[in-house]
């Protein structure tokens, strides 16, 4: 073995010792910072980011997801048992007007099979609704469960045409129909908005519109509704789309 091989695993042992000397709130910042150094850096495209400091199914809902940036920040660990650690990460963005603001993060970190790996985080996905769940304060719920809620949602609300797309009473300038908004899920929501799309008989796209139920549709619950649009002497069939993400925020 020449001194160079020897020099490398005196200092691969020595480094390895002291990562293992490290407490497990130190380890668990050391774990966070480096993720939030990587996904707040332009130059990382988010599929280069390395995640192996995360369990695949925070990395599956990381990636499917947009997500808020910061600046700056500052990491203070909180000990929940031997394997169970939050990281609360205070820092800088700066919102749509370009003033900075304050941003208030969280991530879960756990030790599993001897590693300690990120689970979860609070108010780092960015999950804009285009409803409201009633009774549910949303900005609360840790990321996995507004994941999982809105997964249970898209599922189980669907629409369901009662009268189909037919000229209106005094013109076939304008069109009208009825629906019927089925909550199967185990949430109340309200404020649900529904795209309108209108086609002519070549199935080319003429019209959209939009129609919103505001009223509460209890969870496992349902609403009829009429809606209506004008300027539409050339539609002839519609395709109806439940909004659950806004489109631009």
């Amino acid at each position: 073995m020449t001194m160079k091989h020897f020099t490398l695993i005196l200092l691969s042992v020595g480094l390895t010792f002291l990562y293992s000397c490290k407490s497990k709130e130190d380890t668990a910042k050391d774990i966070v910072d480096s993720f939030m150094k990587q996904i707040n850096d332009d130059k990382i495209q988010k599929k280069g980011i390395d995640f192996s400091s995360v369990t695949p199914h925070f990395k599956d809902i990381f990636l499917a997801n947009s997500y808020y940036t910061a600046q700056s920040w500052t990491l203070v660990s909180e000990v929940e048992s031997d394997t169970s650690m939050v990281v609360k990460s205070t820092g800088k963005t700066f919102n749509s007007a370009g003033t900075p603001t304050d941003l208030h993060q969280e991530f879960h970190v756990k030790k599993i099979n001897g590693e300690w790996k990120i689970t979860n985080s609070l108010n780092l996905l960015a999950l804009f609704l285009d409803f409201d769940i009633v009774d549910q304060d949303w900005d609360f719920f840790w990321d996995y469960e507004k994941c999982d809620i809105l997964k249970q949602l898209q599922d189980q609300v669907k629409l369901e045409i009662l009268v189909p797309g037919h000229c209106g009473y005094f013109s076939c300038e304008n069109r009208e129909g009825k629906l019927k908004l089925i909550n199967n899920s185990d949430y109340d929501i309200k404020g649900v908005r529904i795209l309108i799309e209108h086609y002519d008989n070549q199935g080319n796209s003429v019209n959209t519109d939009n129609t919103s139920v505001y009223d509460i549709i209890r969870k496992h619950g349902y609403r009829e509704f009429d809606w209506y649009t004008s300027d539409c002497s050339k539609c002839a069939k519609q395709e109806f789309k439940i909004n659950f993400i806004r489109e631009s925020n």
